[in-house]
């Protein structure tokens, strides 16, 4: 297959990888690609499917993939079967305890470059996330990835709160 990049709105396939919005999403095995499940959006699909690249979707592609790229950031949000819709840190702890992996799913993923918590949150509250259904908000969960490990911030009313937020593998399906 021919290595020049080809890209198309944000999409590209550079030195046997699959970039997505600046993310690395997925690489080039064989005659198809193997990307994350967390960038599975029809866009994307249409996209390997022009170039005429078999897709196999799996989780924790872009982690193996973000080792060398760290530090990184992801954006949890509740998912759609959750009953209580933007609550207060307070009022999710009186309801169902400490905010848990598994109602959450992970709607987006990209590349720290030295920004603060603020920062991130200045660049992803305003507009919709893709593929999520609304910006960075309210009982939305912040990761921040080091090379020493992962520190998860909720995002109350007021403040970005620190939160014990065990991903245990899983990624998202966002």
């Amino acid at each position: 297959m021919d290595e020049t990049p080809r890209k198309l709105d944000g999409i590209l396939l550079r030195d046997g990888a699959l970039i997505y919005y600046g993310n690395p999403a997925g690489r080039l095995e064989g005659e198809g690609v193997t990307a994350d499940s967390i960038f599975r959006r029809r866009e994307l699909e249409e996209w390997l499917e022009g170039q005429g690249l078999p897709v196999q979707w799996e989780e924790g592609v872009y982690d193996g993939l973000c080792q060398e790229r760290i530090p990184i950031f992801r954006i949890w949000q509740l998912r759609p079967e959750v009953p209580l819709r933007f609550p207060a840190l307070a009022q999710l702890r009186e309801a169902y305890g400490e905010p848990c992996p598994g109602c959450y799913r992970a709607v987006y993923a990209g590349e720290r470059a030295g920004r603060s918590l603020e920062e991130l949150w200045l660049d992803y509250c305003r507009e919709p996330l893709e593929g999520a259904e609304h910006p960075l908000s309210i009982s939305d969960v912040l990761e921040l990835r080091e090379p020493s490990g992962s520190s998860f911030f909720y995002i109350d009313r007021r403040e970005m709160l620190p939160i014990p937020f065990a991903d245990s593998g899983r990624e998202g399906d966002g």
